[in-house]
């Protein structure tokens, strides 16, 4: 599972069915348990035969490398065009 900075909702990555990865917000109430899923991935036999135990392992970082670069592009948008931050409000 993954903590969100600033949140109080934890991610977690299931597979839900061979090769079929969602990444959901962890439901904070039973209501919430049905919510969509974040992401969806499905890897095709091909990349399931040939990562094999490794999947999670790859999905994590897949995963994660995505949610590290929509953090650079954020701050990149929050930042003026000489490099310093701008106060938006």
């Amino acid at each position: 599972m993954l903590k969100e900075e600033n949140a109080s909702s934890w991610l977690e990555i299931v597979e839900v069915a061979p090769g079929q990865i969602e990444l959901r917000r962890e439901p904070q109430e039973e209501s919430l348990a049905t919510t969509e899923p974040l992401l969806r991935m499905q890897f095709s036999p091909d990349a399931q035969l040939l990562l094999g135990e490794h999947l999670g392992a790859v999905t994590q970082a897949m995963i994660a490398a995505g949610l590290q670069a929509a953090g650079e592009l954020q701050r990149r948008m929050l930042q003026g065009e000489g490099g310093e931050a701008r106060l938006l409000h």
